[in-house]
């Protein structure tokens, strides 16, 4: 069984990818902003961030490479791009949508 797709997962994916070439609006650059600083305070964060930035972000590698790179296991970073990308949908208020 497939899960589910969210609109507003897609819509914060896309503001990942927009805060990399500087094309976010001030709310969307905040959320990312903020994301990224949660994110470096937990354990591992630096591998986190590395994660999104080469997959959403620079778009240089897939999960599986950005795994390999890091190193981790390639569930592992699914779980961490997904929890950054949570992480951007609640600091933008998409919160009332998760």
């Amino acid at each position: 069984m497939s899960r589910p797709r969210y609109g507003w997962k897609v819509y914060a994916k896309d503001m990942i990818r927009a805060y990399q070439v500087g094309q976010a609006n001030e709310n969307e650059f905040e959320a990312v902003k903020s994301a990224i600083y949660e994110t470096e305070k937990m354990p591992e964060g630096r591998s986190r961030i590395k994660v999104v930035e080469l997959v959403l972000m620079k778009k240089t590698h897939t999960l599986a490479g950005a795994a390999s790179t890091i190193p981790c296991g390639k569930r592992t970073a699914e779980r961490w791009q997904s929890d950054f990308i949570s992480k951007v949908g609640k600091n933008f208020r998409c919160d009332s949508l998760i």
